[in-house]
């Protein structure tokens, strides 16, 4: 243990274990707390992540069904120009037909 804090530059003069487990255990601790708030963050990540996958998936559904109800819309608007136009050439036949028989 004491070469390994000497790596670390700490240069402690080791007489035994509990010296250097007093020395160490605010740092463990400390990271201990780190690595936790770590991995909860992790999680919060994935969570984020999942929430955008489904928001994607629900706002491409919702596009689909836009582009649907449009496409329903100018179909409609269609066929009313169609039945407008059919009207508008009987009424031109029925006033041609009155006047034939006038």
């Amino acid at each position: 243990m004491c070469k390994f804090l000497d790596r670390l530059g700490l240069n402690l003069y080791c007489q035994n274990s509990a010296v250097v487990l007093f020395l160490l255990s605010p740092h463990v601790l400390s990271l201990t707390v780190r690595t936790g708030q770590v991995q909860e963050l992790q999680l919060q990540l994935v969570e984020k992540i999942q929430r955008i996958n489904s928001l994607e998936d629900n706002q491409a559904m919702l596009r689909e069904q836009v582009q649907t109800f449009r496409e329903d819309f100018e179909s409609e608007r269609r066929d009313r120009e169609k039945a407008q136009c059919r009207i508008a050439s009987l009424e031109s036949e029925l006033a041609a037909a009155k006047q034939q028989v006038e």
